[in-house]
């Protein structure tokens, strides 16, 4: 019987020492993964870092400035080019919070390139309220999907509007499209994915979208960012 009892003991032993042993394996597999994605991130940074966009945006703002005088659309598809451009280099480092008139801005770029480019595209901006703020590069995402899933794929006319608003719980931002009316969170155009996007408002901003569509007609999105003292419910 003690014998039996030393094998149990023994067993035990192992077993547990097999559960430290893999415990320990998973830390360090885990350390590492972390620090092989942070030097990712570094070499990210310092990659764009290393490209001179102040030289590439002083001959773009040249150019615009010439065209001005010759080419006014011209001239204001490249003024949108390099704000697009500008704010996609900061996405791969700037991270946060930003005042919604600065992801605005980046907005107005995307639209108006995709106006120029297709010229049937109907785009209304009614940005009643912009004195808050929303996580970076969290907004556009969900309008250049409304654009290629939803306008750019509508019968007839394309349409996009993009407001913001303010309602007493909240203030809100809302992208329609008259497209054919499929969630985002089934079919999403973009770098980032749509669950990458609601994590990033939900966790930052304690904000929740919520999307109504209708088959043929389109789909309104509205990202809810909550008021000091209020939450939004999903």
């Amino acid at each position: 019987s003690k014998g039996i009892v030393l094998q149990i003991g023994l067993f035990v032993f192992v077993v547990l020492l097999m559960i430290s042993i893999e415990k320990s394996i998973i830390q360090e597999m885990n350390a590492e993964r972390e620090e092989i994605l942070s030097n990712v991130g570094h070499e990210k940074t310092r990659a764009v870092k290393t490209i001179n966009t102040g030289l590439v945006f002083s001959a773009l703002n040249t150019a615009i400035k010439d065209l001005k005088t010759h080419d006014l659309e011209n001239s204001r598809l490249l003024y949108d080019t390099s704000i697009f451009l500008q704010n996609n280099m900061d996405a791969v480092y700037k991270q946060g919070v930003v005042p919604f008139s600065e992801e605005l801005a980046y907005i107005r770029a995307y639209l108006g390139m995709q106006r120029r480019i297709h010229q049937g595209l109907y785009v209304v901006i009614e940005d009643k309220v912009t004195d808050f703020s929303v996580p970076y590069n969290t907004i556009e995402p969900l309008v250049e999907n409304a654009v290629i899933n939803g306008a750019l794929k509508a019968n007839g006319t394309g349409k996009i509007v993009v407001r913001s608003y303010e309602r007493l719980d909240c203030y809100a931002i809302q992208i329609v499209d008259n497209g054919p009316g499929v969630s985002p969170a089934k079919q999403f155009a973009g770098k980032q994915s749509y669950k990458s996007v609601a994590k990033q408002l939900r966790t930052l901003s304690q904000a929740v979208i919520e999307v109504k569509t209708k088959p043929e007609k389109g789909t309104i999105l509205t990202v809810k960012i909550p008021k000091s003292g209020y939450v939004m419910k999903e």
